[in-house]
């Protein structure tokens, strides 16, 4: 797993992400949160929304109690002027619906 994770990384960060996402959905094993949150975080600074709303959802779906990974994806909602979006991800971080 630790190797699909790295790999994840090294593509989010070198703009590939889609090859990224790919990468996601053919892993043997299931992706955990910071794989996904890899992959949110460099959709955001390569402004690709269409995959990054992609990884948010699954981030959310799997219910992370880490808070760092609605700031990314609130930060995602923001740079792609989602405002709907993003005012539900700070209401639910607000409200401390994340733990």
């Amino acid at each position: 797993m630790e190797h699909y994770s790295c790999m994840v990384d090294l593509f989010a960060r070198a703009c590939l992400v889609k090859k990224a996402e790919e990468l996601l959905h053919k892993a043997p094993l299931l992706p955990t949160a910071a794989m996904w949150a890899a992959l949110v975080g460099a959709c955001q600074v390569y402004e690709n929304t269409e995959i990054g709303e992609r990884a948010a959802k699954k981030l959310q779906e799997m219910g992370t109690d880490n808070s760092g990974h609605y700031v990314l994806i609130a930060n995602l909602y923001a740079a792609a002027g989602c405002w709907d979006d993003l005012a539900k991800v700070r209401t639910m971080i607000r409200e401390g619906l994340l733990c």
